[in-house]
């Protein structure tokens, strides 16, 4: 099971959310397509302090900033389950090949949403998470997932701008393909909850980090929807930045978020219904070919398991990392 990645807004991996939930029943949680991994996340409602002679550009920045905030209140929903590590006999990709295949494979799934389909799914989501959490903890959970997304390396998220910069230099509304984004009455409902519950400063840091990768989309989104880069190459190049940026998200931010998230959401939200799920989810691209489906469903098995046994690999490092600065301290 998956959900929103980050930046959900900006790239278009971020819909894997409705289209692998029916992998509900493996976890009790609903989680990101690279799980605990270099997680990707998705995004929240801010309030936009750009300025901008230009309206059309400011309303976009400004619907931006509220669906960035959208998504960094469903990244909390990821990275909350334990890591298991698949069959030590299983052929697996590795993480950056199993990430394109899921790029590749999703690029048909995307191009079939159905727009009011996917905007009732997505409300469904978010309400649940507005209804079942108490509103101090939930937003907590986003304050926690903003510092989270706000630990990224300057570095890697400024390859990534630049790789966003790429691959939509010449994509315009009025001439690609446009996916839906989730409705303004359930943003505006998460606006409404982090102006009021999350520390204003710390929503002030959020914007200032990602203003630069909103602006990037600024011609190539609307209120309702977003562009689709215009080849499946580009959307791959985006997907391995994305996951690059993720990695490079800091170890006790997502540690601290990981703490408080993973119990607030198994205590609110049964397995029974985020099962709820899935027959709606089945109608999220009804017009995709059922070969297209069994092969995204299959990607996205094998990228599950990739990411498993990355976060396993990297544990493994870190403990022996640890053991050998213990033995270090001793032996002085």
């Amino acid at each position: 099971m998956f959900c929103l990645l980050l930046l959900g807004c900006t790239t278009m991996p971020s819909y894997i959310i409705a289209l692998q939930i029916k992998q509900l029943p493996k976890r009790s949680s609903i989680s990101c397509i690279y799980n605990k991994v270099p997680s990707s996340s998705s995004s929240l409602p801010i309030v936009s302090t750009a300025v901008d002679n230009d309206d059309s550009k400011n309303n976009n920045n400004l619907y931006g900033y509220k669906t960035a905030l959208l998504s960094a209140t469903i990244f909390m929903a990821s990275m909350t389950s334990p890591a298991t590590v698949p069959a030590a006999h299983a052929v697996l990709p590795t993480l950056n090949e199993a990430i394109v295949e899921v790029s590749e494979s999703s690029y048909p799934i995307l191009k079939a949403l159905d727009a009011t389909n996917f905007q009732a799914f997505t409300t469904k989501i978010g309400d649940l998470l507005l209804d079942r959490i108490p509103a101090d903890k939930l937003g907590k959970s986003i304050e926690l997932a903003m510092d989270a997304l706000d630990s990224v390396s300057t570095s890697r998220l400024e390859e990534f701008n630049g790789i966003l910069k790429v691959e939509y230099s010449d994509v315009k509304v009025d001439s690609c393909t446009l996916v839906p984004l989730p409705p303004m009455s359930l943003v505006n409902k998460f606006q409404t909850l982090a102006i009021d519950k999350v520390n204003p400063d710390k929503l002030a840091t959020f914007q200032q980090t990602w203003k630069p990768s909103l602006d990037v989309l600024a011609n190539a989104k609307t209120e309702n929807a977003i562009c689709l880069p215009t080849s499946r190459s580009s959307l791959d190049k985006l997907a391995l930045a994305q996951a690059d940026v993720g990695k490079s998200f800091g170890k006790q931010e997502i540690k601290a978020f990981q703490a408080y998230t993973g119990p607030v959401l198994k205590s609110s939200i049964t397995i029974g219904k985020a099962l709820s799920f899935v027959e709606d989810a089945k109608t999220l691209a009804p017009t995709a070919s059922p070969q297209a489906k069994k092969e995204f469903a299959a990607a996205g098995k094998r990228i599950e398991a990739a990411s498993k046994l990355e976060v396993a690999r990297n544990d493994y490092a870190d403990k022996k990392a640890q053991q050998a600065a213990n033995k270090a301290k001793l032996n002085r």
